[in-house]
């Protein structure tokens, strides 16, 4: 391959609003990646609408090619036949029908094989289909944690040398704050002196009305606690906030909606804990931006959740309400230990966008080169 050679990469899903977690991942990849020596690589990058003029696309070739239906399959198929790369990355999860000989894929986590409920019949089949697809016909495939490189070994039976695990980064901007801008966000945004946190989308496969009763059992023994959800409303999530409505604490739970970027680390910073007892979670960028925010965190011990863990999170099964509502009652009485603090801190760096985005640099150039 020569010192030049042209990387395409899927960077539909980068400016895309609201930002899940993909979306926050590609962009934030995507980025990196472009800051970077480039190590003899160019890079184009496929839109399905305008970047907004704040894109970071840094000195890479900018294609927009829109379409209503079908615009990976189809339109992105036909731009890179017409108008050849050397290799395609996909950030989120889905290659084209038609591509290049070398392909490097993403695919952030199999949550359909262990929330079926979550997914109707035919959306569990498609994405059964579509996932063992894409890791079939990839090159290589990133796995953003050792639970899902280990879900792909099983289920879509990938060979291991084929999978590259390389983890999320987090934001610079989350760090602990001075308590003065805090405590002023705090009144402006009229939240309590003391809450449990989760930040994520509403819905089921989040456990948050099992979190509800283990907040309820925390708040029977104190008094002053609150429950703070944040993040915007998904798939079955008006049963959860019923659940809410019928607590007997129903006026200490709050739901916040979502929460602009430029909030969230004041947010996490006003948070005496944060609770993440997904039932399944591909990664939980919340887990790390709250414990660089100096946050303590209770953790489900499924998906990708425990790996996430240091300083002095906790772990617990998400089916014990009892054990969840101990971590909660434990983990917000050591809210502003200083030493805590600065455990915290320092485990959350060691999960950085730039290092995510030199490893992955590395895989598209082993890939090209192989």
């Amino acid at each position: 391959m020569s010192s030049s050679s042209l990387v395409g990469i899927d960077a539909s899903r980068s400016y895309h609003e609201p930002m899940t977690g993909t979306e926050r991942y590609s962009r934030r990849i995507v980025e990196h990646l472009l800051a970077l020596d480039p190590c003899g690589m160019r890079y184009r990058l496929f839109f399905n609408n305008p970047p907004p003029d704040n894109a970071h696309t840094g000195p890479a070739e900018i294609r927009t090619i829109p379409a209503r239906r079908l615009w990976t399959h189809l339109r992105l198929s036909r731009e890179l036949r017409a108008n050849p790369v050397d290799l395609l990355f996909v950030p989120s999860h889905v290659l084209p029908l038609y591509r290049p000989e070398r392909s490097v894929v993403t695919i952030h986590d199999l949550g359909f094989l262990y929330e079926p409920d979550s997914h109707t019949p035919f959306s569990r089949w498609q994405l059964k289909l579509t996932t063992e697809w894409n890791a079939s016909k990839a090159t290589h495939v990133v796995a953003i944690s050792e639970s899902t490189k280990r879900d792909l070994l099983e289920h879509c039976e990938v060979d291991p040398g084929r999978i590259t695990v390389i983890r999320h980064g987090i934001d610079n901007q989350f760090r602990p704050l001075r308590s003065e801008h805090v405590e002023r966000y705090r009144r402006a945004a009229r939240l309590p002196d003391r809450f449990v946190l989760y930040l994520g989308t509403i819905q089921p496969r989040k456990n948050l009305t099992r979190l509800i009763t283990a907040f309820e059992r925390a708040a029977d023994e104190d008094p002053d606690l609150h429950l703070v959800l944040a993040g915007q409303p998904g798939w079955m999530s008006e049963p959860i906030r019923e659940r809410a409505r019928m607590s007997r604490f129903a006026d200490r739970i709050r739901f916040l909606g979502r929460v602009p970027d430029e909030q969230l680390q004041l947010l996490y910073n006003a948070a005496s804990a944060l609770a993440l007892n997904s039932l399944y979670e591909g990664f939980g960028l919340p887990a790390l931006e709250a414990m660089a925010c100096g946050v303590p965190v209770v953790l489900s011990n499924r998906g990708a959740l425990p790996e996430l863990a240091g300083a002095d999170a906790m772990i617990v099964d998400p089916f014990d309400v009892d054990a969840l509502a101990a971590a909660i009652s434990e983990l917000v009485t050591i809210r502003h230990d200083s030493e805590g603090v600065v455990h915290r801190v320092d485990h959350a760096e060691r999960f950085s966008w730039r290092s995510s985005a030199e490893k992955t640099r590395d895989v598209l150039w082993n890939v090209l080169n192989q």
